[in-house]
């Protein structure tokens, strides 16, 4: 994904050589999460017995990503107002 922004960003693509494929992948991403699920049920004896700490640090973080981003958006929002541009 960063390669491709880069790309985009300078220009060696063009957002309509890449949006064909982007559509597709986008239209089967259930495909991306199969092998995934294949390793949580082979290994679901070592997830059983450490259920409860994965579910902490899943919520835990949850919440310091969404705090993070709000943080993020507060700061651009901030930067933006004092550059005088209104469109963030």
């Amino acid at each position: 994904m960063v390669l491709l922004f880069l790309t985009l960003h300078t220009k060696w693509l063009r957002v309509e050589q890449v949006d064909e494929i982007g559509t597709w992948l986008t239209s089967n991403m259930g495909i991306f999460f199969v092998p995934a699920g294949v390793g949580l049920m082979a290994n679901f004896g070592v997830l059983a017995d450490t259920w409860w700490q994965l579910l902490i640090l899943m919520f835990v973080t949850t919440f310091l990503m969404m705090g993070l981003v709000g943080k993020v958006v507060q700061a651009i929002k901030l930067k933006a107002d004092k550059g005088g541009q209104s469109n963030v």
